[in-house]
């Protein structure tokens, strides 16, 4: 929210349940100074309606997670400091992680049985915070100035991802989607506690922070 309070009340409801390292921006959007992810808040939930089949859900989640991915290829290709390419080649690996645990959970061997050129020809290749792939390709190559740029560019990107699936746990209305949804909320806290880390470690040892 602008000023604090919604995001004051989300942290509380993570930690009921049962999150055990929640962040809350004092003051809201209006006093964050970094990069800011776009798109406008409903992009993208029309993916998916509210009474969609779980074998709709998890399609669209593993396709999400695979434009992701190769959105960190493309800014591994950015990467001028070995630490920061570290980071970024991880994130990959937590994309593809992730995708065969999901694949493996549900009993999925193939993801041609999840007919993913399917989807992504109906819909393109969204992203979960809104915006296609390539378009966000070039609106975050403008912004890379320093190598720091890049992991903040992965808090951005981690952080829409927990946004879109708690706003899809929220309005979904089958039980299966919503704990799908919400287990993809827990995994990217993970990997967006991860690139702050990572990007607190590079600020430190660059003598930035």
């Amino acid at each position: 929210s602008q000023n604090g309070n919604r995001g004051y009340a989300a942290a509380n409801w993570l930690v009921s349940e049962g999150f055990e390292t929640v962040y809350h921006l004092k003051g809201g959007l209006n006093s964050w100074h970094g990069f800011q992810a776009h798109g406008h808040i409903d992009l993208n939930l029309t993916i998916l309606p509210p009474n969609a089949s779980f074998f709709d859900a998890l399609q669209m989640a593993i396709a999400l997670e695979e434009n992701l991915k190769q959105l960190y290829i493309d800014l591994a290709k950015y990467c001028t400091e070995e630490k920061v390419l570290a980071a970024v080649n991880r994130l990959i690996k937590f994309e593809d992680y992730h995708k065969a645990h999901l694949m493996s959970q549900y009993e999925i061997s193939d993801e041609n049985q999840l007919k993913l050129d399917e989807f992504k020809n109906k819909y393109g290749d969204n992203l979960e915070g809104g915006g296609e792939l390539e378009g966000t390709k070039k609106f975050f190559s403008k912004m890379i100035q320093k190598p720091e740029d890049i992991l903040k560019i992965g808090i951005a990107l981690e952080a829409q991802a927990l946004d879109f699936y708690s706003r899809l746990a929220q309005r979904s209305t089958i039980d299966k989607n919503k704990q799908l949804f919400t287990n993809m909320m827990k995994e990217e806290l993970i990997y967006l506690e991860y690139v702050s880390r990572e990007l607190d470690k590079y600020l430190t040892s660059t003598g930035n922070h």
